[in-house]
């Protein structure tokens, strides 16, 4: 059984660590083993997205966690914003996405969008 991906967003949180890693892992949201990719920056996001239909021996991530704040200009809504248009372009269902943002204005505006996108495909 091929396992699972998870895409982690963020620029200090470290998915791995045994604070993060049951976020990134949850069962609610992941059946089995996951491997996890972690990006840290819009760019590093954006790039390996733009790539990940390439690998045809690998699935394309089941789950998506965002941090907001990026310490950049970039920030996990832009991301956000890039996943569902990478999505409609191609043709894939938006997988689920959670925001671990401790930005708390920036977590209602991710999770705002992506629900208002949701509704409208279910109009």
């Amino acid at each position: 059984m091929m396992k699972q991906r998870v895409v982690w967003v963020d620029d200090t949180r470290d998915p791995f660590s045994n604070m993060w890693n049951p976020v990134a892992t949850n069962k609610k949201y992941i059946s089995g083993e996951a491997v996890i990719v972690w990006l840290k920056s819009y760019d590093d996001f954006t790039s390996w997205l733009d790539t990940a239909l390439e690998d045809k021996c690998s699935r394309f991530p089941s789950l998506f966690c965002f941090d907001h704040d990026l310490g950049e200009e970039k920030n996990g809504l832009d991301c956000v914003k890039y996943l569902v248009e990478f999505c409609l372009d191609n043709n894939i269902e938006l997988p689920t996405c959670i925001c671990h943002s401790s930005n708390p204005v920036g977590r209602e505006n991710i999770i705002s969008y992506i629900d208002s996108y949701r509704k409208t495909l279910n109009k």
